[in-house]
């Protein structure tokens, strides 16, 4: 959400590469591969976080706004 204070299209951007499961899925794996709990906890708690936001309906972000998003708009 930093970026937002530069710009819709930098917070947008930023925002869903950090609010996809792909990214989490890479977290865990390296975690895995290091055999470290901590970076595998730190993947879960991310698939939480986006899990709980699409829950209440915060999707991933259009560039039009922060409200725009692939749920609904808020």
């Amino acid at each position: 959400m930093i970026g937002y204070f530069k710009n819709i299209k930098l917070g947008a951007i930023l925002y869903n590469f950090v609010h996809n499961y792909i990214l989490v899925l890479i977290i865990i794996i390296i975690g895995l591969w290091q055999r470290n709990n901590l970076i595998i906890s730190l993947g879960v708690i991310l698939a939480s976080h986006i899990g709980l936001d699409r829950f209440f309906g915060y999707g991933l972000k259009y560039l039009t706004g922060f409200k725009d998003t692939h749920i609904q708009k808020l």
